[in-house]
């Protein structure tokens, strides 16, 4: 069979394992930092295909929440979630279908590099005999390992798959260039392997270790490391490598300097020490999560101990050992045994960035779709050593494909259950708080998703709880969330006094928590106190007078203090900060109207109305703003605007809930409810 047939066939095999197992993903809610970096980040939400509008969505950073776009953040991911976000808005079937076609691209190219480096030159006949089997067989047990849901199926983490796809496409491309004698294809290659290096860096900056790992490639494959001198200059080179790797992505995560690595951690509750202990147990457990794939094993959260020594809790020295001997072992047995030796060193290599001194949090199982890559050539390897040492016992070759086939039934089917509980928040944060019942994220978790069924007497009690479980932050910096969230909780039950207090709390443990103070002006308003609302506001702007947001949130309780010119101001430096703020538009609209700037008014609420044709307090501000140019008269356009695009009811209800919600933007005057119905009356003799 000739080499494009095999790999349209290996391709075809591929697709035919991983879409029956991820076909229950297809409709996988919305989780976790999906919210913030997807479905609240104004800037991917792109209106048209402009240049202007795709490169608003190269600055996606969440800017603490600010989305104000200060800084380049991810650009080809956050690309793709913009483009996704254009063709289908918040609905989650195009995003997994994207995430399952980088996942078979990613397998299919991992498939082609295998069979690259299977044919190195410095590798034995057998290899390149059985170069497709092994590189098919290794792609298939990667593809369909259940660790890589949290990659795959976790929409926001396109970002690791993405990386991954770019990283792994940029090793196939300069195996290509090594392997060719042609100097214009070896230039070629070189070139398109350098472009997708830099599209991986782009989507994550983990992928910054690609110059480490494409060295490691050219020593085991491609060069001759046998006496000591070339060993020690392997090293040396290795050593510089990693290291320069590691300065390299502190200035992309904290601005390269030693000082703001070590001030990260002021937010944890670990020492840089105890991260590096505790992550060699972690490690420890990807490793076993890899090739005892059982669905049980896997979650969001983790109950994770802090290693506070090498021998509390005492598995911390025997795993640490246990990572030492085997990249020992590899760097010994390179030459001997150069698949096994590559495979474990580029696991540990591509593990460096976010389990070592990078103060993010402890686990996610998504940090192993790279690194694990091509960690089950070694397992492939030895299946396809017993089907030749057994070449002529048909009875052994039908075992050892039996049971081949049965770890690939095993892989697959628990991939497939480990999807199910990605359906919904619910039965994702049930799942986490079943198995880490002592994970402060995790009881969180599963309140926030009561809350959104509405059983806020549960949410209540289980956010309580999590102010005594293990936190990934310290107290300091949870407990006012936790106690945020409570607020918001009791908002929604109308319990406005309770909801002051718990955000009192919180800015008691933690003054700087921004968040609550904003959430207090809301609560305020709710309490008809606009003065102690705008008192916040103020307050809010004083911490930061950059964030359009605050001045947004200071319009809004300038209009109820009816200091209309005071909110016009900041409804307007809203506008100079994130131009796309709707919200700012609408008040500009609103506040223009009150104090009879007609024409104003109406300008600004019809811009708003071109980013939002479904929000009905656009239709209903332009009916009062045209209705207060000209009392007494009841014009017909906007109010036919009006009924054609919503329902009688809809409108009516509207009127009375908008009414009553001293916390929004816009406040009905008492008559627009007789205004419509006397013209519906009227003109449709009702």
């Amino acid at each position: 069979m000739s080499s494009s047939k095999t790999n349209k066939l290996a391709l075809f095999l591929l697709i035919g394992l991983i879409l029956p197992i991820y076909s229950n993903s297809f409709y996988s809610s919305w989780h976790f930092d999906d919210y913030h970096s997807i479905i609240k980040n104004g800037n991917i939400h792109i209106n048209d295909l402009s240049i202007s509008e795709l490169k608003k969505s190269l600055y996606a950073s969440t800017d603490a929440g600010a989305y104000a776009g200060k800084k380049l953040y991810r650009p080809v991911s956050t690309i793709t979630f913009a483009l996704n976000w254009y063709f289908g808005t918040n609905k989650v079937l195009g995003y997994h279908i994207v995430n399952m076609t980088i996942h078979t691209v990613t397998a299919f190219f991992l498939f082609l590099t295998m069979q690259q480096l299977l044919t190195s030159p410095k590798l034995s006949p057998f290899h390149l005999k059985h170069a497709c089997s092994l590189a098919l067989l290794s792609a298939a047990f990667w593809a369909i390992n259940p660790i890589h849901t949290q990659a795959v199926t976790y929409i926001v983490q396109r970002m690791a798959s993405l990386a991954a796809m770019f990283y792994i496409l940029s090793i196939y491309l300069y195996c290509r260039a090594r392997l060719t004698n042609r100097l214009k294809q070896r230039i070629l290659f070189f070139a398109t392997s350098a472009i997708t290096a830099l599209l991986a860096i782009g989507s994550k900056e983990n992928a910054v270790m690609l110059p480490a790992s494409l060295f490691l490639v050219e020593i085991v494959f491609f060069q001759q490391i046998s006496t000591k001198k070339q060993q020690f200059h392997f090293k040396r080179i290795a050593c510089f490598g990693v290291i320069s790797a590691l300065v390299f992505i502190s200035f992309l995560y904290f601005n390269g300097t030693i000082t703001s690595i070590i001030n990260g951690y002021q937010t944890r509750p670990f020492t840089l020490g105890q991260r590096l202990l505790t992550e060699g147990r972690i490690v420890i457990l990807y490793i076993s999560q890899l090739f005892y794939p059982d669905a049980d094993r896997l979650s969001l959260s983790h109950d994770i101990e802090i290693s506070t020594s090498f021998f509390d809790p005492w598995t911390t020295a025997p795993s640490l050992i246990i990572i030492g001997m085997l990249i020992i072992l590899a760097v010994i047995r390179l030459n001997k045994n150069p698949i096994i030796s590559f495979a474990i060193l580029f696991f540990f290599l591509n593990h460096i960035i976010e389990s070592s001194i990078i103060p993010l949090e402890l686990i996610f199982e998504h940090r192993n779709y790279l690194p694990s890559a091509f960690i089950f050539m070694p397992l492939a390897l030895g299946v396809m050593r017993l089907f030749d040492h057994y070449h002529y016992k048909k009875m052994m070759k039908a075992c050892i494909f039996s049971f081949t086939a049965f770890l690939l039934i095993i892989f697959g089917f628990n991939t497939y259950l480990r999807n199910m509980a990605w359906q919904t928040e619910f039965s994702l944060w049930n799942d986490a708080a079943r198995k880490a019942p002592n994970n402060s994220r995790a009881i969180a978790g599963l309140a926030r998703a009561y809350n959104q069924k509405n059983y806020s007497e549960r949410a209540l009690y289980l956010y309580k709880n999590s102010l005594q479980g293990r936190m990934e932050r310290t107290k300091e910096h949870f407990a006012p969330q936790i106690h945020r969230n409570i607020a918001i909780t009791y908002i929604k039950q109308k319990k406005y006094n309770e909801a002051e207090k718990h955000c009192l709390e919180a800015l008691e443990i933690n003054p700087d928590y921004e968040r609550a103070r904003y959430l207090l002006c809301e609560i305020y308003l709710h309490l008809k106190q606009p003065s102690k609302a705008d008192e916040s506001a103020d307050i809010l702007l004083e911490e930061d007078n950059n964030n359009f947001k605050y001045h947004t949130r200071k319009g809004l309780t300038s209009i109820r203090v009816r200091n209309y010119g005071r909110a016009m101001q900041a409804f307007q430096k809203a506008l100079d900060l994130n131009n796309h703020d709707n919200e700012a538009k609408i008040g500009l609209g609103i506040a223009s109207s009150k104090i009879g700037k007609h024409k104003s008014a109406e300008r600004f609420l019809l811009d708003a109305q071109t980013y939002a044709k479904k929000d009905i307090r656009i239709y209903l501000a332009l009916i009062e703003n045209q209705q207060m140019a000209d009392p007494g008269i009841i014009k017909h356009d906007y109010l036919l605007s009006l009924l054609d695009s919503f329902p009688l009811t809809t409108i009516i209800t509207s009127i009375s809930q908008l009414s009553n919600n001293a916390a929004g933007i816009y406040l009905p005057e008492e008559n627009l409810y007789q205004i419509i119905k006397t013209y519906v009356s009227h003109e449709f003799r009702l």
